[in-house]
């Protein structure tokens, strides 16, 4: 059985809280606690490879995994998606996907982009070895009640056939690696939907709202 939750914040962020009950942990859509990322390098799959078996909610160009507990928000800019946040326990896994070339990937451009930011903006930031191969672990200065404070966060990247896909761990993840192992499960089990469509590198790919927020694959939600 699926339970979805949709309310419009003030923020103009729309959550989509995915209660999923499933007595099964070791099938596609058990409770992510139980999975773990395994192979480093493995990571979302492309739709043209996907076996359209896991139990995914479709955004578009991205189709989530669904887990028991996981919440799911989706980051609006006016009325255009930008992205897609799932969090699972105490840590949040950001997603966005983009247009790539052809011939290379943008991970290893866009990392080095990335932690430039960071230390212009008095942050630190270092490559790691992950289970994806090179992510980046940083200190992002943040600020709140008049404090300042640095928040330790990861940034992981998969390049994948005309698409690349960023994800930032935050929260206990970003703190603890072995606390995140369930949203990178998430990361893991992504399916991502370039389309045909003509798109300059870097370009987002469209995201969007389910219409009907329920499951695609070899599990429906029940009525």
């Amino acid at each position: 059985m699926s339970v979805f939750r949709r309310k419009k914040e003030q923020d103009d962020n729309v959550n989509l809280d995915a209660g999923l009950i499933d007595d099964d942990a070791d099938a596609p859509g058990g409770n992510a606690r139980t999975l773990k990322a395994t192979l480093p390098g493995e990571g979302p799959t492309d739709v043209a490879d996907w076996d359209g078996e896991s139990r995914v909610v479709d955004f578009g160009s991205l189709l989530i995994p669904a887990y028991e507990g996981m919440q799911v928000r989706v980051d609006m800019d006016n009325d255009v998606v930008v992205g897609i946040s799932v969090k699972i326990d105490e840590s949040t896994l950001q997603l966005q996907a983009f247009a790539a070339p052809r011939s290379e990937g943008l991970w290893d451009d866009v990392r080095q982009e990335i932690a430039e930011g960071i230390r212009r903006g008095q942050g630190k930031a270092r490559e790691a070895d992950g289970p994806f191969g090179r992510e980046l672990r940083a200190e992002v200065p943040v600020s709140a009640d008049g404090a300042s404070s640095r928040q330790p966060v990861r940034f992981i990247g998969a390049d994948g056939p005309r698409w690349f896909v960023r994800g930032l761990i935050s929260g206990a993840g970003g703190r603890d690696p072995e606390q995140a192992r369930a949203v990178e499960t998430v990361f893991q089990k992504l399916v991502v939907r370039r389309g045909e469509q003509a798109a300059p590198p870097r370009e987002p790919l469209p995201l969007a709202i389910p219409e009907d927020p329920g499951l695609v694959g070899d599990k429906p939600a029940a009525e």
